[in-house]
């Protein structure tokens, strides 16, 4: 969404097969996810989002659901947080609580610098639906990601990587592979992404 976890929405969008309509949309995020995760060069999220604009992905309200979050997640990536609202806001196939988590995070972009504690507050939301949602469904480890991932804003990248490598080795709610993988998602952002 995400908000939904950005690279990880990304990344697992890719893995839906997508409409006829949508096949090219599918080509182009799916190319800047491997060239980007294999190179770390966000270049190719710049690449993917210029060809995105080139054939009007970004004005059509009826995208698929994994396909409207890979771009809100390449958005959230360059820090286009205006353009990536109004295609929450427009978007129908996006879960009210994905657009929720979504338009929660661009607030807390819009605010961080002048307001913090009004920034926070954004973020507090978030992790509160959330804690909600597990408790309703605790074996959704989806909601572990999107916790972290929304976590991470206000630990900062390093120190929610610690204490995700400290979950994995005391906290038995989850597989230690899960972890894992929760630690090799965080860590796979752009350092200066949760800034």
């Amino acid at each position: 969404m995400k908000y939904i976890p950005v690279l990880f929405l990304l990344i697992v969008s890719c893995s839906v097969k997508p409409k006829y309509s949508e096949q090219k949309l599918h080509q182009i995020l799916m190319e800047s996810v491997i060239k980007y995760d294999t190179s770390k060069n966000v270049q190719y999220f710049q690449d993917a989002y210029d060809s995105i604009k080139k054939y009007n992905y970004l004005k059509r309200d009826n995208l698929s659901e994994s396909h409207a979050q890979h771009i809100v997640g390449l958005l959230f990536i360059l820090k286009k947080y205006n353009e990536a609202e109004k295609f929450i806001e427009r978007n129908d196939n996006l879960k009210e609580f994905d657009k929720s988590q979504l338009l929660n995070i661009i607030k807390y972009q819009h605010y961080k610098s002048r307001e913090p504690e009004k920034a926070k507050k954004y973020l507090l939301d978030n992790l509160k639906m959330i804690e909600s949602a597990i408790t309703r469904s605790p074996k959704d480890s989806l909601l572990l990601f999107y916790y972290y991932n929304t976590k991470t804003f206000l630990l900062g990248k390093r120190n929610a990587l610690q204490e995700i490598d400290s979950l994995k080795r005391y906290d038995r709610k989850y597989s230690k592979y899960l972890y894992k993988e929760l630690y090799e998602y965080i860590e796979k952002f752009p350092d200066d992404y949760f800034e």
